[in-house]
């Protein structure tokens, strides 16, 4: 049967990303795992059915890879940034390949993300500032870079309280972001910028998000 919307138009087209996970009867081909919650036990099927108990498992525990707070002057480039696990975070969270986090008595400015890797994370890049003492993030450049498969959101740009506005001047270009959010936290949106000021947000892809 086709899958639709409520109004009828179709739901699943050439650029859908998708899966479908729980089931153990699912497992059925090299390269797929599962979970039993119940059992508390993992299933995997290796690819050229190697015996599980000869491979090197390797998970991914920790949410982020670079935290950066109250920080200013600082330049991430030229680097891969991947298996940050995710922590289920939508507007604000503890998850973010590359989390640029402050509270309430901290701020950072003058922050580059460039020529950036960030592929196979929970969230890709996380931008949040608590503005309760009215500090701000300011000026943060995120370019020439790649967000590729991430779990949850690739991008999210966020505050609180609303106001005053504490993420101010950033600038997103020549970036690609590709597949995110394909577990549909929210409302599915794969890019989340939320109460910023001075956005500037130009030649970018964006693909297959949720």
């Amino acid at each position: 049967k086709s899958m639709t919307y409520y109004a009828g138009s179709s739901l699943i087209g050439s650029g859908t990303k998708y899966y479908i996970e729980g089931a153990s009867q699912l497992l059925d081909m090299p390269g797929e795992w599962y979970v039993d919650a119940v059992a508390k036990r993992l299933y995997i099927w290796p690819k050229n059915d190697v015996n599980p108990s000869q491979l090197a498992l390797e998970f991914g525990v920790r949410p982020s890879v670079f935290y950066i707070r109250n920080s200013k002057n600082i330049t991430l480039k030229n680097l891969t940034v991947q298996f940050s696990n995710f922590a289920y975070g939508r507007n604000f969270g503890a998850d973010g390949a590359v989390r640029i986090d402050n509270g309430k008595t901290q701020s950072s400015d003058s922050i580059t993300l460039d020529t950036l890797n960030i592929r196979n994370n929970g969230v890709g890049i996380r931008i949040d500032q608590d503005t309760d003492n009215g500090l701000q993030t300011r000026h943060v450049r995120i370019t020439n870079s790649q967000v590729q498969s991430s779990e949850g959101l690739a991008l999210s740009v966020f505050h609180f309280p609303t106001t005053p506005i504490g993420v101010q001047d950033i600038t997103i270009d020549h970036t690609n972001f590709d597949t995110a959010n394909y577990r549909a936290l929210g409302n599915g949106d794969g890019l989340w910028i939320i109460h910023a000021k001075n956005v500037i947000f130009r030649s970018n892809r964006v693909a297959r998000m949720a």
